[in-house]
């Protein structure tokens, strides 16, 4: 059986559990065909590019919210919320010099290769409206920021008029928060008390910490 596009795809996509022949002989069963061995699948992989799975996932998102653009709105709003995170990958001189460790006390084994995570998801509908993998000393904020302007763009070129940005307390900035509101979009971050002397006085004056605030009305 030749190994073309689709067939790669459909077995990365299935992010195979068993061994890769075992999934390999499963997919040549299911075509009633003879299954490739592990090594071609394994060349095949090799030169499949991200770009494919790019275009497929900004495809997806097409249909979904062309077909049903009012689906999963909360109070007519579409709810996004943004969170990241760290990634431990493989060891590799490569991806250690790409991607950065953390810094251990001295005499300590080094960490692996550890990369900053971050994604924008629709709350309702479960899409993954962007995700950015970058070197892990970026901190989640800067990956927000420079991913805000994209979903923002997507969703209103699918008529999402009105969006509701929901973040944790590492995200709040004077700067982005003017981004939101250069943008037109709703927002609510989750806040320290002391995240300025505004939040401290709401806070001392009703005696109980504000976990939130949105200022994009």
């Amino acid at each position: 059986m030749n190994l073309f596009f689709w067939n790669g795809i459909s077995m990365i996509l299935r992010m195979v559990k068993t061994s890769i022949q075992i999934t390999c002989n499963w997919l040549g069963n299911i075509m009633k065909t003879a299954p490739v061995s592990k090594q071609a699948f394994s060349q095949a992989r090799q030169r499949l590019s991200y770009t494919a799975f790019e275009a497929m996932h900004a495809s997806g998102i097409g249909v979904n919210y062309s077909m049903a653009p009012n689906a999963g709105l909360w109070k007519e709003y579409r709810l996004i919320g943004c969170d990241g995170s760290t990634l431990r990958l493989p060891e590799s001189k490569e991806l250690a010099k790409e991607f950065g460790r953390w810094e251990t006390p001295e005499g300590v084994t080094e960490s692996a290769p550890i990369a900053r995570i971050s994604e924008y998801t629709d709350m309702t509908t479960k899409l993954v409206l962007s995700g950015k993998i970058s070197p892990c000393k970026v901190s989640e904020e800067v990956l927000a920021r420079e991913q805000l302007n994209e979903v923002v763009a997507i969703m209103r070129k699918y008529g999402q008029k009105k969006m509701l940005f929901i973040y944790d307390r590492g995200y709040p900035s004077d700067e982005f928060i003017q981004q939101h509101l250069d943008l037109g979009v709703d927002f609510l971050f989750r806040l320290p008390r002391n995240f300025n002397r505004s939040i401290k006085k709401i806070y001392e004056l009703k005696g109980a910490v504000p976990i939130a605030m949105g200022l994009g009305e």
